[in-house]
């Protein structure tokens, strides 16, 4: 059986903290392996925000993070 390849490819998680709902995320991109966070803003209907932001990061153990070659 082939060893199933995660390159370019994300996943989330609906998870909660302090009594809030939140998406995890985890994906990879190009080899870089990355998480992060999506949060519900409050906005106004019509508005031109998006309706998640969160933060994201390059995981420290990935090899290429060590590098520092980073595509984005």
């Amino acid at each position: 059986m082939a060893e199933y390849d995660n390159t370019n490819k994300m996943a989330g998680w609906i998870k909660e903290k302090d009594g809030k709902k939140y998406i995890s995320i985890s994906g990879n991109v190009d080899g870089i392996e990355i998480s992060g966070a999506l949060y519900k803003n409050d906005i106004e209907v019509g508005s031109k925000r998006p309706q998640y932001s969160g933060p994201v990061g390059v995981k420290t153990d990935t090899p290429k993070a060590v590098d520092g070659d980073i595509p984005f």
